[in-house]
């Protein structure tokens, strides 16, 4: 290979360090959502909040794969200390390796305040990721520089704060507190994140102005056109020179 792409900073530097002669290849180019599909929606102008009874409540929402690499446990751990308020509901959307822990911590622990979803069909995402109030997006201690949530980008997309509960060394640490969409918490920190959903929840103008930092930060670095861009550049690059003259519908 003349070049890998990789998905964040840190994955760059994992490549590079697993293989030094690898060293100068790694192009960094983010994943992406598309801000005209998906968008901030009123929970009053969204059918899948009155579908689910959303309506009301402080929605904590993790969207996408319950892997391996990803921390559900702390996010669990946070309902368990937020079991007594009836205002807050911890959404799970998905499937995967953890899905039957998790389901059974929820048994074993008596909590009322977690629902279950299956995947979502595509054409409905734009509203299931719009039911947020606060999105969770999660890497285990081990997964820095292995994983780089794609999630991410519909949640920007849909206008959501974030808080990322992750290693403190991570490329979403710096993100988030760059970009002022967020808060970061570290691995196992559920008794700080409890208390930023009720910080939160009492003060809806702070959620709307994290939420416009997230929509902002998407449409200024990783929309479709943007990041095809990216990838038109690097293709470019070896391409032979008569060709990379050629106009785009022609290349």
């Amino acid at each position: 290979a003349q070049e890998l792409i990789v998905l964040s900073g840190p994955m760059a530097e994992r490549v590079r360090a697993h293989s030094p002669a690898a060293a100068v290849k790694p192009a960094v180019i983010p994943s992406w959502a598309d801000p005209e599909h998906i968008r901030p929606r009123a929970k009053t102008e969204n059918w899948f909040v009155q579908k689910h009874q959303l309506a009301g409540r402080f929605t904590v929402l993790y969207s996408g794969n319950q892997g391996r690499c990803h921390d559900l446990v702390t996010v669990l751990s946070t309902a368990l200390l937020l079991r007594h308020d009836p205002d807050v509901l911890f959404l799970f959307i998905g499937k995967g390796t953890q899905n039957q822990r998790l389901l059974q911590l929820v048994d074993d622990w008596g909590l009322t305040n977690c629902l279950f979803l299956p995947f979502q069909e595509l054409c409905d995402l734009p509203y299931s990721l719009a039911a947020a109030d606060l999105a969770l997006v999660t890497l285990s201690i081990k997964a820095e520089g292995l994983v780089a949530p794609s999630k991410l980008y519909g949640h920007l997309a849909a206008g959501t704060p974030i808080a990322a509960i992750t290693p403190s060394n991570s490329y979403l640490r710096q993100l988030v507190e760059r970009e002022g969409c967020g808060r970061w918490f570290a691995n196992g920190n559920a008794n700080d994140l409890a208390a930023w959903i009720e910080t939160l929840k009492a003060d809806p103008t702070t959620c709307v102005q994290l939420g416009a930092a997230a929509r902002a930060l998407l449409e200024r670095t990783a929309t479709p056109d943007l990041v095809a861009g990216h990838y038109r550049q690097l293709i470019e690059r070896h391409l032979p020179e008569y060709k990379s003259l050629l106009p785009v519908d022609q290349a």
